[in-house]
C-alpha cells in the first residue's frame, strides 16, 4: 500500500476555494464569552464513505476560541478530513495555504438510521458544539448511511 502524503496547507486551500457552503446548518456556540461557529460545506457530491476516506475539506471553522487540547489560535480556518494510513481519521485546520494545527480527536460514524433516531426528520443536522474537549458534532446523508463526525481541537 503506498503511503498518503503529508497534508499540504496550498492543496487544502486550494480545495476549500471549490467547496459549497451548506450555510442554512451553520452551527453557533459561546464558551467563556467568546464565539465559534462551523459552517459544512455540502458533500453531496459524495456517494459513499470511501470517497470521504481519500481526503475532504468539510467546512469552515470560524472561531475566537483558542483550542482546548490543541494549539489551534482563535480564527477562520478550512477543516480536513481524510482516513490516515493507520486507519485512523485525522483532520487538520487550514488557513492562509498553511497547515495551522492538527484535531487531538476525530471520530467517524456511519448509522444505517438517523442519528436521533427513527423518529427524527430526516434532515441533516446542525453542527452542535461540545465545550468538553472543545469539539463540533454533526451528521448528514451519505448514499444508504447517515455519517457523523466528531472534530475536537
Amino acid at each position: 500500500m503506498t503511503k498518503k502524503p503529508k497534508i499540504d496547507g496550498q492543496e487544502v486551500a486550494a480545495r476549500a476555494r471549490q467547496i459549497r457552503l451548506d450555510d442554512q446548518r451553520t452551527g453557533r456556540a459561546e464558551m467563556a464569552g467568546k464565539a465559534s461557529r462551523f459552517i459544512p460545506a455540502r458533500l453531496d457530491h459524495l456517494h459513499e464513505v470511501e470517497d470521504l476516506e481519500k481526503g475532504e475539506v468539510i467546512g469552515i471553522l470560524d472561531t475566537e476560541l483558542a483550542g482546548d487540547e490543541t494549539d489551534l489560535p482563535p480564527g477562520r480556518y478550512s477543516v480536513y478530513l481524510r482516513k490516515g494510513d493507520d486507519g485512523s481519521w485525522e483532520a487538520v485546520a487550514e488557513a492562509d495555504g498553511r497547515i495551522v494545527s492538527k484535531a487531538a480527536r476525530v471520530t467517524v460514524r456511519t448509522h444505517e438510521e438517523h442519528p436521533k433516531g427513527k423518529e427524527a426528520p430526516g434532515e441533516a443536522l446542525l453542527p452542535e458544539f461540545r465545550p468538553k474537549g472543545w469539539c463540533w458534532w454533526w451528521c448528514w446523508p451519505l448514499g444508504p448511511f447517515w455519517v457523523c463526525i466528531l472534530v475536537c481541537w
